[in-house]
């Protein structure tokens, strides 16, 4: 029976499978009563929960921990551009099988994961999308699987309950990622941006596979204002191995990316700025990817411009040209001092400002608190940037350029 596109049967299905799993009700939001008596309330509810994430909620099935763990649609599908067209991909971890709907999209796909609900959801998620694909529900000796393929894995991060950023407790463990690098033909894992690639890197070494940390490239994929995963790639010639690439959703709704020579020798170029003095011009708010990734330094020196306090800070330039960057949001400095509620306040009213977007860096301020000490009323709309430089706090009153520019001095 189907009911406003939802296949009963399948959930019929489903609510056995968490019954007859232990503790799998609580951990999937999963219950017979609950998915017999309000089989559409629910999926609508979770549908409209990833309405920003997906153009076609109402071709997926989900529960809320699946949800929150998959892959967004756009990610997915840049993920997927990168493997070659019509070779099998084995998708480990699967979870509701977002990447592996859009891996199916360019060929055929393998979907693993050791929860039959996910196993379930993915093989509908690909059914919803008219694609076809295998699905196993397996936990035992997933390298038979991986051996001499092209591998997409996503670790699961929740494990032992709580969200963890840290390789050493993903499932499967970092052995299991190691093996896959050297046996696999190519591949991709999906980690959260927080992740320390170099604590994989250390595990590398110390299990004397050197040679299998210098075959990664790290990739930073962002869009929204929020970077949405971070990712590790092998053997695959548009992310060179030991360098790192910024993919970011620009402002023409098209994908820019900049891959970062690490190598580079940044010593001698001198990137700070910790002189209040010296803020005139053109001040640059960078992409979260960048900062993520923690190559800040890289991208002022790429666009001739330099970091007001330290290595997370703000660019600073003392010139802008019309050349949009999808990388840096740049302003229009109009007056910087030191910070201080009163004197932005009378700023402020000096030049008539009655909408202020805020802005900080490398500082704790209540914005909200702040916005009403403000007390504006005038007509004028500034960005407001609190940040340090050198040992003060400072504010920087400006105004945006255009939809953005590249710096140079």
């Amino acid at each position: 029976m189907i009911v406003d596109g939802f296949h009963s049967d399948l959930w019929i299905a489903l609510a056995g499978k968490a019954k007859a799993s232990a503790g799998s009700d609580s951990m999937y939001g999963l219950s017979e009563g609950k998915l017999l008596r309000n089989l559409v309330e629910h999926q609508e509810r979770l549908r409209a929960r990833s309405r920003n994430r997906f153009s076609s909620p109402e071709r997926w099935l989900w529960t809320s921990q699946l949800l929150e763990q998959a892959s967004d649609e756009r990610s997915a599908d840049l993920t997927a551009s990168y493997f070659p067209a019509n070779v099998p991909i084995v998708d480990v971890c699967c979870g509701a099988g977002a990447d592996s709907v859009a891996l199916a999209k360019r060929g055929p796909v393998l979907s693993i994961d050791k929860s039959p609900i996910a196993s379930a959801l993915v093989a509908a998620n690909l059914r919803l999308h008219g694609l076809e694909g295998q699905v196993f529900a397996e936990e035992a000796d997933l390298s038979r699987h991986i051996q001499g393929q092209w591998v997409h894995i996503d670790p699961d991060r929740r494990a032992h309950g709580k969200r963890t950023t840290g390789v050493e407790f993903f499932e499967p463990p970092p052995e299991f990622l190691a093996d896959s690098i050297q046996n696999s033909t190519g591949g991709s894992i999906k980690v959260a941006p927080a992740t320390d690639f170099e604590k994989f890197r250390d595990f590398c070494f110390n299990s004397q596979r050197e040679e299998l940390a210098q075959k990664i490239g790290v990739q930073f994929v962002s869009w929204g204002g929020s970077v949405r995963q971070q990712r590790w790639w092998w053997n695959v010639e548009r992310i060179p191995s030991q360098k790192t690439t910024i993919s970011v959703w620009n402002r023409d709704s098209e994908w820019a990316h900049w891959t970062c020579e690490l190598s580079n020798d940044n010593t001698d170029y001198d990137w700070t700025i910790d002189n209040l003095t010296e803020l005139t011009g053109f001040i640059g708010d960078t992409d979260p990817a960048v900062r993520a990734a923690g190559i800040q330094p890289h991208l002022a020196k790429e666009v001739g411009s330099r970091v007001i306090g330290n290595a997370f800070g703000y660019l600073h330039s003392s010139n802008v040209s019309v050349t949009d960057s999808p990388f840096v949001k740049w302003f229009q400095i109009e007056e910087a001092i030191a910070f201080d509620r009163k004197k932005v306040r009378k700023l402020l009213h000096s030049r008539r400002v009655g909408i202020i977007e805020i802005k900080t860096r490398n500082v704790d301020v209540p914005m909200e608190a702040l916005r009403k000490e403000l007390k504006l009323d005038g007509e004028e709309s500034r960005t407001l940037l609190i940040t340090r430089c050198g040992k003060s706090v400072i504010a920087i009153l400006a105004k945006r350029v255009g939809k953005g520019a590249t710096a140079s001095q």
